[in-house]
């Protein structure tokens, strides 16, 4: 196992368990062979784009879209980074500038748009860190990520399980 591979294991596993969780659904989460056409290390496949006109799964979305680096940040650093910078290692956010003009209503000028595009990311991020943050949920997306590096790709209902067997745990134990 590379550092790198490690690395998108955990990513990967961080956008997937939070999709589960919020409810976001997706087909399955793989990492992928280096001599792959797209030139990612891994992906979540089988998603959606969310309902612009719904500012929850918007936000929801954008947690999800966070939570993979920010979990490389607690897995490699130890912690969350201290400031929330916006990620743009993912795909899903290199078209920023379409979302904010979706996401968000036309009557305010650009400058404004951005900001509160930049708004709703950040606290999409606290959000992302929250959950990360909760022993439990941190304990399923190291076994998410320990089964991506062993079996290569999980489906939806497996995270799933992992996660819903970690959150009963939580339960039983409280």
């Amino acid at each position: 196992m590379t550092y790198s591979t490690e690395l998108t294991a955990i990513h990967e596993a961080g956008h997937a368990a939070t999709m589960a969780y919020v409810g976001f659904p997706f087909r399955c989460v793989r990492l992928l062979t280096p001599d792959n056409p797209s030139g990612h290390a891994g992906a979540v496949e089988g998603s959606r784009r969310p309902d612009v006109g719904n500012p929850l799964e918007v936000r929801n979305f954008l947690g999800c879209v966070t939570a993979g680096e920010l979990a490389v940040r607690k897995h490699f650093d130890g912690a969350f980074p201290k400031s929330i910078e916006l990620p743009s290692s993912d795909a899903c956010l290199a078209d920023r500038a379409a979302w904010d003009r979706a996401a968000i209503d036309q009557q305010y000028c650009s400058d404004t748009r951005t900001e509160i595009a930049r708004a709703i990311l950040r606290q999409a991020a606290r959000d992302a860190m929250a959950w990360l943050g909760v022993p439990e949920h941190w304990a399923a997306v190291r076994e998410i990520a320990d089964a991506l590096l062993d079996h290569g790709w999980l489906t939806e209902g497996q995270v799933k399980n992992v996660l819903r067997r970690h959150i009963e745990t939580r339960a039983l134990t409280s």
